[in-house]
């Protein structure tokens, strides 16, 4: 049982850590750092758990791959630019795929991310503590 609280809780971080990579601004200068923890993370629990890259994920990674080729031809596009979204974009197929119950937890995290923000916006609504930030 506790070894299925820990992934739980692993959840509950890779949610939250993937929220901030792809929508908080606050989050935005460690990005990339944030990126070496979420990859790692995600691919042991997607090998722990077993899951499987799906015949369409390839299809689909094929299909963008000749895109990216003639972007990169015929629009002067970076192959590194392209090659840093391939690495984000397996980071997140790793995290949404190796996460029990996506949905359950992604709204949890988000719910607790709201808690937290009213409380501040709160407590700047209170004057003589608006008067200090000010």
């Amino acid at each position: 049982m506790k070894s299925h609280d820990k992934i739980n809780k692993l959840d509950y971080f890779l949610i939250y850590l993937l929220v901030a990579v792809t929508g908080f601004e606050f989050f935005f200068r460690a990005v990339w750092i944030l990126y070496f923890i979420i990859g790692p993370i995600s691919a042991y629990l997607f090998f722990i758990r077993k899951q499987h890259i799906s015949k369409h994920f390839i299809y689909f990674t094929i299909m963008f791959v000749v895109w990216s080729i003639f972007q990169i031809i015929y629009n002067s596009s970076t192959a590194s630019v392209l090659f840093n979204f391939y690495i984000r974009f397996l980071i997140y197929y790793f995290t949404i795929c190796s996460i029990n119950d996506l949905s359950k937890t992604f709204l949890k995290v988000i719910y607790h991310i709201c808690c937290i923000s009213l409380f501040f916006y709160i407590v700047t609504l209170i004057e003589p503590i608006k008067e200090l930030l000010i």
